[in-house]
């Protein structure tokens, strides 16, 4: 979380539950706003300036639930569009547990709790950092054929917690693992599991062609 942002323990904000979108801190989503509910609920968090909360929405239990840490973030652009549809980019801030759903009308409203992150000792967020950094410039070469912009977005990030998460928002596709990341709040695991898994991803890609 960011120690320079101040909100109360709890905020009353607009759910936007996705199936295929999740909103790390200090990252940005584009999103497409179509469906009359969340045309309506744009409308009213860009005339409020309000924050607004996205989730991860996954069938349990044969029906779609929202998953209970999500992403708070505030919408930072807008495009507006014919019959009232926009693009818009949210800028995530920080993660947040859902406490309760408080209403679904006309689009749905919760309570949620700002989640505070255990960061490391400056020792092992330097060391974790720098192996981090070298996994996630191994893994853009690899799988993202050396994206530019990527690159150079890597070139900005400075600290261990917003490495993280740039590589969870930009780099990873798997919404399931997207999710893990983050739900883990203790930044140091958090790091340690993209290391693991780049490592064994990268393997299985190169595993084909040896020998």
């Amino acid at each position: 979380m960011d120690q320079s942002l101040k909100l109360p323990e709890r905020l009353l904000v607009p759910l936007f539950p996705l199936p295929n979108a999740i909103l790390f801190p200090g990252t940005r989503l584009p999103l497409y706003i179509f469906e009359p509910r969340y045309k309506t609920m744009i409308n009213d968090s860009l005339a409020s300036g309000q924050y607004l909360s996205v989730t991860l929405e996954s069938e349990r239990d044969g029906r779609n639930q929202a998953n209970e840490i999500s992403g708070l973030g505030q919408i930072t652009q807008v495009e507006r569009l014919p019959n009232n549809e926009k693009n818009i980019v949210v800028t995530g801030l920080v993660r947040v547990r859902i406490l309760k759903e408080v209403s679904d009308d006309p689009y749905i409203t919760a309570e949620v709790a700002p989640l505070t992150e255990t960061i490391p000792d400056s020792d092992t967020e330097e060391r974790l950092f720098a192996q981090l950094r070298d996994s996630v410039k191994s893994w853009l070469f690899r799988m993202r054929a050396g994206n530019i912009r990527q690159l150079a977005e890597l070139g900005g990030v400075r600290s261990l917690d917003q490495l993280c998460d740039f590589f969870g928002a930009y780099m990873l596709d798997e919404m399931r693992m997207r999710q893990r990341l983050l739900e883990e709040l203790d930044v140091a695991r958090r790091a340690e599991q993209i290391i693991h898994l780049v490592k064994t991803e990268l393997y299985r890609y190169s595993a084909p062609f040896e020998n």
